[in-house]
């Protein structure tokens, strides 16, 4: 009976062994991964578990940046950078006067910060924009690029040093005044930006790397250099219908 016994453990014990061995551990390489769900974890032990943490909202400093809608913030080192569209005048909007105007109007501000909740402006003395006498506007009359810039840190390798930053901007110009726009400024669309520093920002070509027929382009168009696709992805807003 006792042989038996031992004869069953063994056999369940090499069917698990065989079925193990037959299951080997998810192949990821390289990548990383972020523990969203169970798909990467055979078992959880004890207390262990899964949680969602909760951001903590912190109460903002007296300097803070003007709210404008959206911000790209890029921790470079141990500084932190901040980019913000501003306005030349507050009272011009799209509601208000021609698309043209509006477009005119926006200017890309640049803040900084060493621990992410007390800001500076810096005085860079690149454009003299009343509103802004602080001097930390660092792009103007870049037709439309302004309104929607997101800025990021290329992560890409082998990246030359004059590129460390990239950015892009545009607009998408609706039919009614697509054809007097573009023969004025060119082509609708994000435009792709590059910088050493930065803050002194140049346009990598003229013509858009995405072009205006994609989508809406009017929001904040998130751009980077994804380690899993090896190649640059951008989001942006599409309506469709």
């Amino acid at each position: 009976m006792k042989r038996s016994v031992l004869l069953a453990v063994l056999c369940l014990w090499m069917t698990a062994a065989f079925a193990a061995a037959e299951t080997p551990p998810l192949e990821i390489g390289s990548r990383l991964e972020l523990f969203v769900d169970h798909y990467l974890i055979e078992r959880l032990d004890g207390q262990a578990r899964l949680e969602l943490q909760n951001p903590q909202l912190v109460p903002g400093p007296d300097d803070a940046p003007p709210q404008e809608i959206w911000a790209s913030v890029i921790k470079d080192g141990s500084l932190y950078r901040m980019y913000v569209r501003g306005r030349k005048d507050p009272r011009v909007s799209w509601r208000t006067h021609s698309l043209e105007e509006h477009y005119l109007n926006h200017v890309l501000l640049y803040f900084e910060s060493d621990d992410g909740v007390h800001w500076t402006a810096p005085d860079l003395g690149l454009y003299d924009v009343p509103r802004y006498p602080a001097g930390n506007v660092i792009m103007a009359d870049e037709f439309g690029v302004e309104q929607t810039f997101a800025a990021f840190l290329d992560n890409r390798p082998g990246i030359e040093p004059s590129e460390r930053f990239k950015g892009i901007g545009g607009k998408h110009y609706p039919d009614r005044v697509r054809k007097e726009l573009e023969a004025k400024y060119g082509p609708h669309g994000l435009r792709a930006y590059a910088s050493a520093d930065g803050i002194h920002w140049r346009p990598l070509q003229k013509a858009p790397v995405i072009p205006g027929d994609w989508g809406n382009l009017d929001s904040q168009n998130v751009a980077f250099w994804s380690e899993a696709e090896e190649q640059y992805v951008c989001y942006f807003r599409v309506s469709r219908g």
